[in-house]
């Protein structure tokens, strides 16, 4: 066994351990066959200078920073709502923001996004205790995952639905429908749209973008030109 853990000697006695780095033995050669598969004509569905693959925190911070520096966005979620994780997979507590001396090292759109979120759905220490390593205080806060080694951060526990409902209206503060405009050079940059993918995702479909982020997998072709 080539890690020293409960997972992997459980594992190894009832030999079902399958992450040993392979020392139970030598794997099976990969097939060198291929599969040709014949030409065809995809449609393309839209086209943008920024095209973001799922709308989780990565990808809703990229959608609405490259619309705020002029950019045009198009934003694809396969669910019905923003905010991935930490909205619908319910990971609502939001990890140390602050250094250990209590300084905010992670602002940005995250900054906004806590920020922005009314007061009854976001609990953290006051500002004024970040970095504290008064014992009281640290332990307080330590029962509610904000402090670590005896010194409180800013690490907050949000509500979900309401960073669900502050994600769309951030997304769409930018009231303009990229489908609606005409293309010419007068035409200001389009807003971050979320489609809803359930009419797409069965069917193969391209999106002709100058830059593509894919924060999550999703059964989409993006062709970046």
């Amino acid at each position: 066994m080539s890690g020293d853990n409960l997972t992997n000697s459980i594992g190894g006695q009832q030999g079902i351990e399958f992450f040993d780095d392979g020392d139970r033995g030598p794997r099976r050669p990969a097939p060198a066959r291929t599969v040709r598969e014949a030409a065809r004509e995809t449609p393309v569905f839209a086209e943008t200078d920024v095209l973001v693959v799922g709308g989780g925190p990565a990808g809703t911070a990229a959608a609405i920073s490259a619309r705020r520096i002029g950019a045009e966005v198009m934003l694809v979620e396969r669910y019905n709502h923003l905010g991935g994780l930490s909205t619908g997979g319910l990971v609502i507590w939001i990890d140390r923001m602050t250094d250990w001396d209590g300084k905010q090292v992670i602002s940005g759109i995250a900054h906004d996004f806590m920020d922005r979120l009314p007061s009854d759905a976001i609990q953290g220490p006051e500002r004024a205790d970040w970095g504290s390593r008064d014992a009281a205080t640290a332990a307080y806060w330590a029962q509610r995952t904000a402090a670590y080694h005896g010194i409180v951060t800013w690490s907050p526990t949000i509500d979900p639905e309401a960073l669900k409902t502050l994600s769309l209206q951030m997304v769409q503060e930018q009231n303009v429908d990229k489908q609606s405009l005409p293309r010419s050079s007068s035409t200001p940059p389009a807003t971050p749209i979320c489609l809803p993918a359930p009419a797409l995702r069965w069917k193969r479909i391209s999106m002709r973008a100058i830059f593509t982020n894919v924060s999550i997998p999703h059964s989409y072709s993006a062709v970046s030109t």
